[in-house]
Parts: C-alpha cells; sequence; structure tokens
C-alpha cells in the first residue's frame, strides 16, 4: 500500500515461499508502517533485519520455522506496538 506521496507504508508477503533470513531488502522502505511475513519458511532473524524503519508498528511473522532471533533485533523501533510471532 502506498500513502499520498507515493512510499510504501504497507507490504504482504504472505506464504510466497520466503526462506532463510528476512528478505534485507525490507531496509530499503524507510517509510514502512507494516509488514506480513506470515507463513513463509524464515527460520532467522537477524540484528538489523528491520534497521532504519523509524515508522514501523507492526510485524507478523507467525507460520514461519523462527529458531534464532538475535538479542539486538528490534532494537531502534519505538513505535513498534504488535509482534506476531
Amino acid at each position: 500500500m502506498l500513502d499520498a506521496a507515493g512510499h510504501v507504508t504497507q507490504i504482504n508477503l504472505y506464504s510466497n515461499n520466503l526462506s532463510g533470513k528476512v528478505p534485507a531488502e525490507i531496509n530499503t522502505l524507510p517509510d514502512l508502517q507494516t509488514i506480513n511475513l506470515e507463513s513463509n519458511q524464515i527460520s532467522r532473524i537477524d540484528t538489523g533485519a528491520f534497521s532504519g524503519l523509524n515508522y514501523l508498528r507492526t510485524i507478523t511473522l507467525d507460520g514461519n520455522q523462527i529458531s534464532t532471533i538475535d538479542e539486538h533485533t528490534f532494537d531502534g523501533l519505538s513505535g513498534l506496538k504488535n509482534l506476531d510471532l
């Protein structure tokens, strides 16, 4: 979804066969507020996975096979309100 200025604010990658770690390309969307990564095969969330996403409020990751979440993964996400694992 785009806001009035054409910035990406929501992205839905539900059941897209993503595997391994959270895609690094997500960090290129600085206005992102909501991301749905539900029902993929993501197994790890590295430090910096959501780096620079200061407006991020909702992260949905349930339905994955997450075995590792680095200690500082969510540092700097002061606006984060919902985290579904």
